[in-house]
């Protein structure tokens, strides 16, 4: 298979342009609109992939995406609330996805010719108290192949790997205890909301909720920091990432619970 001793030799290269237009409507809103390109570069897969794969690739293309923009950015309240939104379009040229290729017993890394996807992101800060903090935030995401030569038939599926929804909130408390140190309290929650695995749209994951906390001590002058920390207090069983291909399904498990402490000194 292959040509023994084979090399590639490919370059990949484009402009990366932005330009950002912003409208101050007063002291405390402002409203924008952005346009930009974007790039990553190709890959390289192993050596004998387009004889062995039909469609595939020895070399995948480079990636290409052009971003449109729309949003605002806000702060109410004197200052204690702040409130951005963004709407937003992006159409990507050669996608990269990675699948599971029997034969080669590897993955390899193919092109999903064309995808679009649209969506609006909302994310609002109060200041509840002082030192008290609220965060959230909130991700919408349609997303459709439009063209995929590899396999036709996956043109209108949803775009592999995108959650259609994210949710993060967080709560945060920061107090003096001494003259000399303070005490820090956060409370991280995460919902990643459905996704597909492939561009088949055949292998799914269920949201997912996570919760992670942290409780510090740490000295005013920065120069020590005492934390412990949980991280999926909830112990989910979730896989962060998985290849599939016609059936197969290759995954790993994310972390389960897991407790730990930090000591840090800066000098």
């Amino acid at each position: 298979m292959g040509t023994p001793g084979g090399k590639f030799s490919e370059s990949f290269g484009a402009l990366q342009p932005k330009v950002t237009l912003r409208y101050t409507v007063n002291d405390e809103l402002n409203v924008f609109a952005a346009w930009g390109k974007g790039f990553r570069s190709g890959q390289f897969n192993q050596n004998g992939t387009a004889q062995l794969v039909g469609n595939a690739n020895d070399v995948a293309r480079e990636e290409n995406t052009e971003t449109f923009e729309l949003g605002f950015k806000s702060r109410l309240a004197d200052n204690r609330v702040t409130l951005n939104g963004t709407v937003w379009k992006t159409d990507v040229t050669d996608s990269h996805y990675f699948l599971f290729i029997g034969e080669l017993t590897s993955q390899v890394m193919v092109n999903i010719d064309a995808v679009d996807l649209w969506g609006f992101d909302l994310e609002a800060s109060v200041n509840i108290a002082e030192g008290f903090h609220v965060n959230a935030g909130f991700g919408y995401v349609d997303s459709e192949i439009k063209a995929y030569a590899f396999r036709p038939g996956d043109v209108g599926n949803k775009t592999p790997y995108i959650a259609e929804t994210t949710l993060n909130l967080s709560a945060q408390y920061r107090t003096p205890i001494t003259d000399d140190l303070e005490a820090l309290a956060r409370v991280d929650y995460n919902r990643i909301g459905d996704r597909y695995w492939d561009p088949e749209n055949t292998t799914a994951n269920s949201p997912i909720d996570l919760i992670n906390a942290r409780v510090a001590v740490e000295s005013l002058s920065g120069g020590w920091t005492i934390s412990f920390y949980g991280k999926n207090l909830l112990d989910t069983a979730w896989t962060p990432d998985v290849t599939a291909d016609g059936g197969a399904i290759f995954t790993y498990l994310a972390p389960p619970r897991v407790w730990g402490a930090d000591v840090r000194f800066n000098f």
